[in-house]
Protein backbone atom coordinates (compact mmCIF):
# COMPACT_ATOMS: atom_id res chain seq x y z
CA UNK A 1 0.00 0.00 0.00
CA UNK A 2 1.42 2.87 -1.05
CA UNK A 3 0.89 6.30 0.84
CA UNK A 4 1.69 8.52 -1.88
CA UNK A 5 -1.14 6.76 -3.88
CA UNK A 6 -3.55 6.79 -1.32
CA UNK A 7 -3.02 10.67 -0.96
CA UNK A 8 -3.93 11.58 -4.19
CA UNK A 9 -7.19 8.86 -3.96
CA UNK A 10 -8.19 10.85 -0.68
CA UNK A 11 -7.99 13.73 -2.51
CA UNK A 12 -9.23 12.98 -6.11
CA UNK A 13 -11.79 10.16 -5.40
CA UNK A 14 -12.87 11.01 -2.26
CA UNK A 15 -12.71 14.53 -2.52
CA UNK A 16 -11.08 15.21 1.34
CA UNK A 17 -8.74 17.83 2.27
CA UNK A 18 -5.48 17.53 4.65
CA UNK A 19 -7.35 19.86 8.00
CA UNK A 20 -11.10 18.15 7.26
CA UNK A 21 -12.64 16.36 10.36
CA UNK A 22 -12.63 13.04 9.50
CA UNK A 23 -14.58 10.12 11.98
CA UNK A 24 -12.79 6.50 10.67
CA UNK A 25 -14.09 3.05 12.06
CA UNK A 26 -12.09 1.15 13.62
CA UNK A 27 -12.31 -2.68 14.12
CA UNK A 28 -8.75 -3.24 15.27
CA UNK A 29 -8.40 -5.16 12.07
CA UNK A 30 -5.42 -4.59 9.08
CA UNK A 31 -7.94 -2.96 7.15
CA UNK A 32 -9.09 -0.55 9.59
CA UNK A 33 -5.74 -0.06 10.94
CA UNK A 34 -3.78 0.39 8.03
CA UNK A 35 -6.12 3.16 6.77
CA UNK A 36 -6.04 5.11 10.54
CA UNK A 37 -2.06 5.17 10.50
CA UNK A 38 -2.06 6.20 6.68
CA UNK A 39 -4.72 9.21 7.12
CA UNK A 40 -2.09 10.75 10.67
CA UNK A 41 0.65 10.41 8.95
CA UNK A 42 -1.28 12.34 6.09
CA UNK A 43 -2.26 15.11 8.34
CA UNK A 44 -5.89 14.08 8.24
CA UNK A 45 -8.17 15.48 11.53
CA UNK A 46 -9.36 11.63 12.54
CA UNK A 47 -11.70 10.59 15.58
CA UNK A 48 -11.95 7.25 15.96
CA UNK A 49 -15.15 5.16 16.34
CA UNK A 50 -15.95 1.67 17.27
CA UNK A 51 -19.31 -0.74 17.93
CA UNK A 52 -19.96 -3.35 19.61
CA UNK A 53 -22.87 -5.72 18.11
CA UNK A 54 -22.57 -8.33 21.18
CA UNK A 55 -21.88 -11.19 18.91
CA UNK A 56 -18.95 -11.99 19.75
CA UNK A 57 -17.16 -12.75 22.91
CA UNK A 58 -14.02 -10.95 23.00
CA UNK A 59 -15.91 -7.66 21.37
CA UNK A 60 -14.55 -6.15 24.68
CA UNK A 61 -11.12 -6.78 24.38
CA UNK A 62 -11.13 -5.56 20.92
CA UNK A 63 -12.92 -2.61 22.38
CA UNK A 64 -9.96 -1.80 24.56
CA UNK A 65 -7.61 -2.75 22.09
CA UNK A 66 -8.85 -0.02 19.95
CA UNK A 67 -9.01 2.66 22.48
CA UNK A 68 -5.31 2.09 23.10
CA UNK A 69 -4.23 2.75 19.54
CA UNK A 70 -6.67 6.27 20.09
CA UNK A 71 -4.84 6.78 22.62
CA UNK A 72 -1.14 6.15 21.17
CA UNK A 73 -2.06 8.32 18.36
CA UNK A 74 -3.76 11.13 20.57
CA UNK A 75 -7.04 10.70 18.76
CA UNK A 76 -10.38 11.36 20.19
CA UNK A 77 -12.23 8.08 20.89
CA UNK A 78 -15.60 7.10 20.75
CA UNK A 79 -17.85 4.28 21.40
CA UNK A 80 -21.19 2.26 21.30
CA UNK A 81 -22.63 -1.18 21.62
CA UNK A 82 -25.96 -2.65 21.05
CA UNK A 83 -28.35 -6.04 21.02
CA UNK A 84 -28.10 -7.01 16.81
CA UNK A 85 -30.35 -10.44 17.58
CA UNK A 86 -33.21 -8.29 19.26
CA UNK A 87 -32.82 -5.40 16.61
CA UNK A 88 -32.83 -8.04 13.52
CA UNK A 89 -36.14 -10.04 15.33
CA UNK A 90 -37.87 -6.68 15.58
CA UNK A 91 -37.12 -5.31 12.26
CA UNK A 92 -37.43 -8.84 10.78
CA UNK A 93 -33.53 -8.72 9.40
CA UNK A 94 -30.61 -11.30 8.98
CA UNK A 95 -28.02 -10.84 11.43
CA UNK A 96 -25.95 -9.43 8.94
CA UNK A 97 -27.95 -6.69 8.33
CA UNK A 98 -29.33 -5.54 11.19
CA UNK A 99 -25.35 -5.19 12.49
CA UNK A 100 -24.35 -3.24 9.31
CA UNK A 101 -27.38 -0.85 10.01
CA UNK A 102 -26.72 -0.81 13.66
CA UNK A 103 -23.63 0.11 12.78
CA UNK A 104 -23.79 2.52 10.62
CA UNK A 105 -26.29 4.74 12.03
CA UNK A 106 -24.09 4.92 15.51
CA UNK A 107 -20.89 6.04 13.01
CA UNK A 108 -23.12 8.82 10.91
CA UNK A 109 -25.00 10.17 14.47
CA UNK A 110 -21.41 10.62 15.91
CA UNK A 111 -20.50 11.90 12.78
CA UNK A 112 -23.86 14.39 12.87
CA UNK A 113 -22.64 14.94 16.58
CA UNK A 114 -18.68 15.62 16.17
CA UNK A 115 -19.69 17.55 13.02
CA UNK A 116 -16.95 15.50 10.68
CA UNK A 117 -17.32 16.00 7.27
CA UNK A 118 -17.00 12.34 6.46
CA UNK A 119 -17.61 8.41 7.62
CA UNK A 120 -14.54 6.58 6.30
CA UNK A 121 -13.97 2.63 6.82
CA UNK A 122 -11.77 0.10 5.46
CA UNK A 123 -13.20 -1.70 3.18
CA UNK A 124 -10.22 -2.76 0.33
CA UNK A 125 -10.19 -4.77 -3.43
CA UNK A 126 -11.03 -7.97 -2.28
CA UNK A 127 -14.00 -7.02 -0.61
CA UNK A 128 -15.25 -5.02 -3.54
CA UNK A 129 -14.61 -8.46 -5.67
CA UNK A 130 -16.33 -10.39 -3.18
CA UNK A 131 -19.53 -7.78 -3.07
CA UNK A 132 -19.61 -7.97 -7.11
CA UNK A 133 -19.76 -11.94 -6.83
CA UNK A 134 -21.88 -12.28 -3.80
CA UNK A 135 -24.64 -9.92 -5.87
CA UNK A 136 -24.08 -11.52 -9.38
CA UNK A 137 -25.05 -14.56 -7.32
CA UNK A 138 -28.10 -13.41 -5.97
CA UNK A 139 -29.52 -11.36 -9.63
CA UNK A 140 -28.65 -7.91 -8.64
CA UNK A 141 -29.07 -5.97 -11.44
CA UNK A 142 -25.96 -2.50 -12.52
CA UNK A 143 -26.26 -1.74 -8.90
CA UNK A 144 -25.03 -4.65 -7.55
CA UNK A 145 -22.02 -5.16 -10.16
CA UNK A 146 -21.11 -1.79 -9.74
CA UNK A 147 -19.89 -2.92 -6.15
CA UNK A 148 -19.12 -0.10 -3.54
CA UNK A 149 -18.38 3.37 -4.23
CA UNK A 150 -15.60 5.44 -3.06
CA UNK A 151 -17.51 7.87 -1.74
CA UNK A 152 -21.34 7.84 -1.46
CA UNK A 153 -24.58 9.60 0.26
CA UNK A 154 -26.27 7.12 1.92
CA UNK A 155 -29.90 6.78 3.58
CA UNK A 156 -28.15 7.51 7.00
CA UNK A 157 -27.26 10.68 5.77
CA UNK A 158 -28.15 13.13 3.14
CA UNK A 159 -25.15 15.56 4.23
CA UNK A 160 -22.45 13.24 5.13
CA UNK A 161 -20.47 11.09 2.38
CA UNK A 162 -19.68 7.47 3.43
CA UNK A 163 -16.10 7.31 2.32
CA UNK A 164 -13.89 3.88 1.29
CA UNK A 165 -10.14 4.92 0.62
CA UNK A 166 -9.48 1.43 0.00
CA UNK A 167 -11.14 0.10 -2.70
CA UNK A 168 -8.37 -0.14 -4.68
CA UNK A 169 -5.84 -1.38 -2.22
CA UNK A 170 -5.60 -5.00 -2.21
CA UNK A 171 -5.41 -7.31 1.05
CA UNK A 172 -2.11 -7.91 0.44
CA UNK A 173 -1.09 -4.59 0.30
CA UNK A 174 -2.84 -3.79 3.67
CA UNK A 175 -0.74 -6.85 5.51
CA UNK A 176 2.48 -5.61 4.08
CA UNK A 177 1.28 -2.29 5.23
CA UNK A 178 0.91 -3.33 8.43
CA UNK A 179 3.80 -4.99 8.77
CA UNK A 180 6.32 -2.68 7.36
CA UNK A 181 4.76 0.14 9.48
CA UNK A 182 5.03 -2.50 13.06
CA UNK A 183 1.27 -2.36 13.40
CA UNK A 184 -0.27 -5.31 15.48
CA UNK A 185 -3.83 -5.66 13.81
CA UNK A 186 -6.15 -7.84 15.88
CA UNK A 187 -7.84 -11.28 14.50
CA UNK A 188 -11.45 -11.53 13.89
CA UNK A 189 -11.84 -14.96 14.17
CA UNK A 190 -15.75 -15.20 12.87
CA UNK A 191 -13.80 -14.28 9.70
CA UNK A 192 -12.66 -18.00 9.30
CA UNK A 193 -16.59 -19.32 9.82
CA UNK A 194 -17.61 -20.44 6.79
CA UNK A 195 -21.44 -20.87 7.36
CA UNK A 196 -21.13 -16.97 6.67
CA UNK A 197 -21.92 -17.06 2.91
CA UNK A 198 -19.23 -14.37 2.41
CA UNK A 199 -16.46 -16.37 3.91
CA UNK A 200 -17.34 -18.98 2.01
CA UNK A 201 -17.12 -16.97 -1.23
CA UNK A 202 -13.57 -15.61 -0.02
CA UNK A 203 -12.22 -19.00 0.95
CA UNK A 204 -13.62 -21.61 -1.10
CA UNK A 205 -15.17 -20.01 -4.40
CA UNK A 206 -13.14 -17.15 -5.64
CA UNK A 207 -9.86 -19.25 -4.94
CA UNK A 208 -11.55 -21.83 -7.23
CA UNK A 209 -12.72 -19.56 -9.98
CA UNK A 210 -8.87 -18.00 -10.03
CA UNK A 211 -7.95 -21.96 -10.86
CA UNK A 212 -9.71 -21.30 -14.21
CA UNK A 213 -8.33 -17.44 -14.66
CA UNK A 214 -5.70 -15.94 -12.44
CA UNK A 215 -6.55 -12.79 -13.05
CA UNK A 216 -10.21 -13.13 -12.07
CA UNK A 217 -10.48 -10.89 -9.10
CA UNK A 218 -8.69 -8.09 -11.08
CA UNK A 219 -11.01 -8.59 -14.08
CA UNK A 220 -13.79 -8.66 -11.58
CA UNK A 221 -12.49 -5.19 -9.88
CA UNK A 222 -12.44 -3.60 -13.14
CA UNK A 223 -15.62 -4.64 -14.19
CA UNK A 224 -17.12 -2.58 -11.71
CA UNK A 225 -15.38 0.40 -12.12
CA UNK A 226 -16.24 0.49 -15.48
CA UNK A 227 -20.00 -0.30 -14.47
CA UNK A 228 -19.64 2.21 -12.01
CA UNK A 229 -18.65 5.02 -13.94
CA UNK A 230 -22.19 4.20 -16.05
CA UNK A 231 -24.14 3.78 -12.84
CA UNK A 232 -23.42 7.29 -11.98
CA UNK A 233 -25.13 8.48 -15.33
CA UNK A 234 -28.58 6.38 -14.54
CA UNK A 235 -28.82 7.92 -11.04
CA UNK A 236 -28.52 11.31 -12.30
CA UNK A 237 -31.87 10.00 -14.46
CA UNK A 238 -33.28 8.28 -11.97
CA UNK A 239 -32.94 11.36 -9.21
CA UNK A 240 -34.62 13.33 -11.51
CA UNK A 241 -37.73 11.31 -12.13
CA UNK A 242 -37.89 10.71 -8.47
CA UNK A 243 -38.20 14.31 -7.89
CA UNK A 244 -41.14 14.52 -10.02
CA UNK A 245 -42.76 11.65 -8.67
CA UNK A 246 -42.35 12.12 -5.07
CA UNK A 247 -45.91 12.64 -2.48
CA UNK A 248 -44.43 12.31 0.43
CA UNK A 249 -41.15 11.34 2.08
CA UNK A 250 -39.95 10.46 5.84
CA UNK A 251 -37.25 7.89 7.44
CA UNK A 252 -39.94 5.01 7.35
CA UNK A 253 -42.61 5.70 4.18
CA UNK A 254 -41.95 7.13 0.46
CA UNK A 255 -45.14 7.98 -1.39
CA UNK A 256 -44.58 7.86 -5.10
CA UNK A 257 -47.63 9.45 -8.10
CA UNK A 258 -48.99 5.43 -9.11
CA UNK A 259 -50.49 6.91 -12.01
CA UNK A 260 -47.16 8.60 -13.49
CA UNK A 261 -45.18 6.08 -12.34
CA UNK A 262 -46.69 2.88 -14.45
CA UNK A 263 -46.26 5.11 -17.60
CA UNK A 264 -42.58 4.54 -17.15
CA UNK A 265 -40.59 1.94 -19.05
CA UNK A 266 -40.00 -0.98 -16.68
CA UNK A 267 -36.34 -0.34 -16.79
CA UNK A 268 -36.72 2.83 -15.35
CA UNK A 269 -39.81 1.29 -13.16
CA UNK A 270 -37.43 -1.29 -11.52
CA UNK A 271 -34.12 1.36 -11.00
CA UNK A 272 -36.45 3.82 -9.17
CA UNK A 273 -37.82 0.92 -6.67
CA UNK A 274 -34.23 0.13 -5.89
CA UNK A 275 -33.70 3.53 -5.28
CA UNK A 276 -36.76 3.97 -2.79
CA UNK A 277 -35.88 0.91 -1.46
CA UNK A 278 -32.53 1.83 -0.73
CA UNK A 279 -33.55 5.28 1.13
CA UNK A 280 -35.62 3.13 3.24
CA UNK A 281 -33.05 0.22 4.15
CA UNK A 282 -29.70 1.66 3.74
CA UNK A 283 -28.23 -1.07 5.73
CA UNK A 284 -29.87 -3.62 2.99
CA UNK A 285 -26.59 -4.31 0.67
CA UNK A 286 -28.51 -6.69 -1.39
CA UNK A 287 -31.75 -5.74 -3.57
CA UNK A 288 -31.66 -9.01 -5.94
CA UNK A 289 -33.80 -9.35 -9.08
CA UNK A 290 -36.93 -11.27 -6.94
CA UNK A 291 -37.30 -8.71 -4.57
CA UNK A 292 -37.63 -5.69 -7.47
CA UNK A 293 -40.09 -8.00 -9.53
CA UNK A 294 -42.10 -8.68 -6.13
CA UNK A 295 -43.12 -5.52 -6.11
CA UNK A 296 -43.59 -5.16 -9.48
CA UNK A 297 -46.37 -7.80 -9.29
CA UNK A 298 -48.09 -6.30 -6.73
CA UNK A 299 -48.39 -2.96 -8.68
CA UNK A 300 -49.57 -4.98 -11.53
CA UNK A 301 -52.20 -7.10 -9.53
CA UNK A 302 -52.51 -5.78 -6.16
CA UNK A 303 -54.23 -8.02 -3.37
CA UNK A 304 -57.40 -7.59 -2.24
CA UNK A 305 -56.36 -5.53 0.71
CA UNK A 306 -54.33 -3.49 -1.45
CA UNK A 307 -51.40 -4.14 0.91
CA UNK A 308 -48.75 -6.80 1.31
CA UNK A 309 -45.89 -7.66 3.42
CA UNK A 310 -42.29 -7.46 1.23
CA UNK A 311 -39.03 -8.14 3.09
CA UNK A 312 -36.29 -6.47 5.33
CA UNK A 313 -39.50 -5.15 7.11
CA UNK A 314 -41.11 -3.30 4.20
CA UNK A 315 -44.44 -3.10 3.17
CA UNK A 316 -46.16 -1.92 0.28
CA UNK A 317 -49.22 -0.42 -0.15
CA UNK A 318 -51.38 0.77 -3.05
CA UNK A 319 -54.22 3.53 -3.26
CA UNK A 320 -55.95 5.28 -6.07
CA UNK A 321 -53.41 7.54 -6.87
CA UNK A 322 -50.64 6.56 -4.71
CA UNK A 323 -47.61 3.78 -4.04
CA UNK A 324 -46.52 3.50 -0.30
CA UNK A 325 -43.37 1.99 0.04
CA UNK A 326 -43.14 2.24 4.11
CA UNK A 327 -41.71 -0.18 7.64
CA UNK A 328 -44.34 -2.68 8.48
CA UNK A 329 -45.34 -1.14 11.44
CA UNK A 330 -46.29 2.07 9.85
CA UNK A 331 -49.70 3.55 9.73
CA UNK A 332 -49.12 6.16 7.48
CA UNK A 333 -52.90 7.51 7.94
CA UNK A 334 -52.35 7.55 11.45
CA UNK A 335 -48.87 8.98 11.29
CA UNK A 336 -49.23 11.53 8.81
CA UNK A 337 -53.00 12.84 9.10
CA UNK A 338 -55.47 13.43 11.47
CA UNK A 339 -57.19 9.89 12.42
CA UNK A 340 -59.97 9.63 14.95
CA UNK A 341 -59.84 6.07 17.12
CA UNK A 342 -62.11 3.38 15.24
CA UNK A 343 -65.84 4.27 16.50
CA UNK A 344 -64.61 7.20 18.31
CA UNK A 345 -66.83 10.40 18.27
CA UNK A 346 -67.48 13.48 20.85
CA UNK A 347 -68.79 17.06 21.17
CA UNK A 348 -66.65 19.97 20.57
CA UNK A 349 -67.65 23.28 22.29
CA UNK A 350 -66.85 26.41 21.54
CA UNK A 351 -64.67 27.58 22.54
CA UNK A 352 -62.57 24.88 23.39
CA UNK A 353 -59.69 22.26 22.95
CA UNK A 354 -60.40 18.99 21.95
CA UNK A 355 -57.74 16.30 21.43
CA UNK A 356 -57.99 13.41 18.94
CA UNK A 357 -55.79 10.49 18.25
CA UNK A 358 -51.99 10.43 16.21
CA UNK A 359 -51.12 13.93 18.00
CA UNK A 360 -53.73 16.22 16.75
CA UNK A 361 -56.36 18.72 18.06
CA UNK A 362 -58.90 20.98 17.46
CA UNK A 363 -58.65 24.34 19.24
CA UNK A 364 -61.59 27.11 18.65
CA UNK A 365 -62.49 30.28 19.46
CA UNK A 366 -64.58 33.42 19.02
CA UNK A 367 -63.99 36.76 17.29
CA UNK A 368 -65.81 39.75 16.06
CA UNK A 369 -66.18 39.71 12.64
CA UNK A 370 -65.05 43.00 11.77
CA UNK A 371 -64.44 44.44 7.84
CA UNK A 372 -61.01 43.83 8.08
CA UNK A 373 -61.25 40.24 8.83
CA UNK A 374 -64.01 39.44 6.84
CA UNK A 375 -62.20 41.08 3.57
CA UNK A 376 -59.07 38.93 5.32
CA UNK A 377 -60.88 35.75 4.60
CA UNK A 378 -60.14 34.84 1.07
CA UNK A 379 -56.99 34.88 1.57
CA UNK A 380 -56.92 32.01 4.05
CA UNK A 381 -54.66 28.94 3.16
CA UNK A 382 -54.55 26.84 5.76
CA UNK A 383 -57.21 24.49 4.86
CA UNK A 384 -56.92 23.06 8.52
CA UNK A 385 -58.03 26.67 9.68
CA UNK A 386 -61.95 27.13 8.94
CA UNK A 387 -63.85 30.40 9.66
CA UNK A 388 -67.65 30.06 10.11
CA UNK A 389 -70.09 32.13 10.79
CA UNK A 390 -71.10 31.61 14.61
CA UNK A 391 -75.27 32.34 14.48
CA UNK A 392 -75.36 29.23 11.49
CA UNK A 393 -72.84 26.93 13.08
CA UNK A 394 -73.59 27.12 16.87
CA UNK A 395 -71.30 26.69 19.72
CA UNK A 396 -71.72 22.84 19.99
CA UNK A 397 -70.19 20.98 17.28
CA UNK A 398 -69.95 17.18 16.82
CA UNK A 399 -66.67 15.10 15.56
CA UNK A 400 -66.98 11.92 13.95
CA UNK A 401 -65.91 9.79 10.97
CA UNK A 402 -68.01 9.20 7.77
CA UNK A 403 -71.34 7.11 7.97
CA UNK A 404 -73.35 5.50 5.31
CA UNK A 405 -75.55 7.98 3.78
CA UNK A 406 -73.59 11.40 5.17
CA UNK A 407 -73.96 14.53 2.41
CA UNK A 408 -71.67 17.85 2.04
CA UNK A 409 -72.78 20.66 0.67
CA UNK A 410 -69.05 22.57 -0.16
CA UNK A 411 -68.60 25.76 -0.65
CA UNK A 412 -68.41 26.97 -4.12
CA UNK A 413 -70.77 24.54 -5.26
CA UNK A 414 -73.98 26.42 -5.80
CA UNK A 415 -75.45 25.34 -2.32
CA UNK A 416 -75.46 21.46 -4.51
CA UNK A 417 -74.49 18.71 -2.24
CA UNK A 418 -72.56 15.32 -2.76
CA UNK A 419 -72.16 12.35 -1.09
CA UNK A 420 -68.75 12.78 1.40
CA UNK A 421 -67.46 9.42 0.17
CA UNK A 422 -67.27 11.10 -3.40
CA UNK A 423 -66.12 14.24 -2.02
CA UNK A 424 -63.05 12.44 -1.11
CA UNK A 425 -62.47 10.58 -4.16
CA UNK A 426 -62.84 14.08 -6.24
CA UNK A 427 -60.18 15.73 -3.65
CA UNK A 428 -57.61 12.70 -4.02
CA UNK A 429 -57.94 11.82 -0.06
CA UNK A 430 -56.30 8.55 0.05
CA UNK A 431 -58.58 5.31 0.36
CA UNK A 432 -56.88 4.45 3.92
CA UNK A 433 -56.73 7.79 5.36
CA UNK A 434 -61.25 7.84 4.36
CA UNK A 435 -62.49 5.82 7.21
CA UNK A 436 -61.37 7.62 10.34
CA UNK A 437 -61.18 11.17 8.71
CA UNK A 438 -62.95 13.48 11.23
CA UNK A 439 -65.49 15.31 9.95
CA UNK A 440 -67.61 18.31 12.02
CA UNK A 441 -71.12 18.40 12.21
CA UNK A 442 -73.64 20.76 13.43
CA UNK A 443 -77.25 20.19 13.91
CA UNK A 444 -76.98 17.11 12.18
CA UNK A 445 -75.66 18.81 9.15
CA UNK A 446 -71.50 18.35 8.09
CA UNK A 447 -70.00 21.76 8.15
CA UNK A 448 -66.57 20.96 7.45
CA UNK A 449 -64.02 18.37 6.04
CA UNK A 450 -60.67 19.56 7.81
CA UNK A 451 -58.24 20.28 5.38
CA UNK A 452 -60.54 20.34 2.22
CA UNK A 453 -63.24 22.65 2.26
CA UNK A 454 -66.76 24.13 4.15
CA UNK A 455 -69.84 23.97 3.96
CA UNK A 456 -71.85 27.01 2.40
CA UNK A 457 -74.18 26.55 4.89
CA UNK A 458 -71.60 28.38 7.51
CA UNK A 459 -69.98 30.51 5.36
CA UNK A 460 -69.03 34.09 6.76
CA UNK A 461 -71.08 36.69 5.08
CA UNK A 462 -71.54 40.74 5.57
CA UNK A 463 -74.01 40.42 7.81
CA UNK A 464 -72.01 37.94 9.97
CA UNK A 465 -71.31 39.48 13.68
CA UNK A 466 -69.25 36.60 15.53
CA UNK A 467 -66.68 34.50 13.46
CA UNK A 468 -65.95 31.00 15.09
CA UNK A 469 -61.99 30.30 14.20
CA UNK A 470 -61.34 26.74 14.42
CA UNK A 471 -58.54 24.90 13.51
CA UNK A 472 -56.74 21.59 13.16
CA UNK A 473 -53.58 21.10 14.42
CA UNK A 474 -50.93 19.25 15.78
CA UNK A 475 -49.62 18.77 19.16
CA UNK A 476 -46.45 19.91 18.83
CA UNK A 477 -47.70 22.99 16.36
Amino acid sequence: MQIEKLSQVLERRCKLSIGDKLLVGVSGGPDSLALLDALVRLGYSVMVAYYDHGLREQASEELEYVRQIAEQYGLPFVSDEGDTHKYARKHRMSIEEAARELRYRFLFETAKQTEAVAVLVGHNADDQVETVVMHLMRGAGLDGLSGMRYRVFSGWSPDTPLVRPLLGTWRDEINQYCDDRGLKPSFDQSNLDVTFFRNRLRRELIPALEEYNSSFKTLIWKMSETISEDRVVLESMVEDELEGLLLERSESLIALDRQAFSKLKIGLQRRLLRKVISVLRPGLKDIGYDAIELVILLLNAPPISRQANLFSGLKIEIEDDRLVLSDWEVDPARDDWPQLLPGQEFEHFIPGVSEIDAGWKFISDIMDATPELISSLSANQDLFTAYLDLTTCGDHLLIRSRQPGDRFKPLGMGGNSAKISDFMINEKLPKRARPRWPLVFSKSKMIWVPGFQISDDVKVRETTEKVVRICLVRHNS
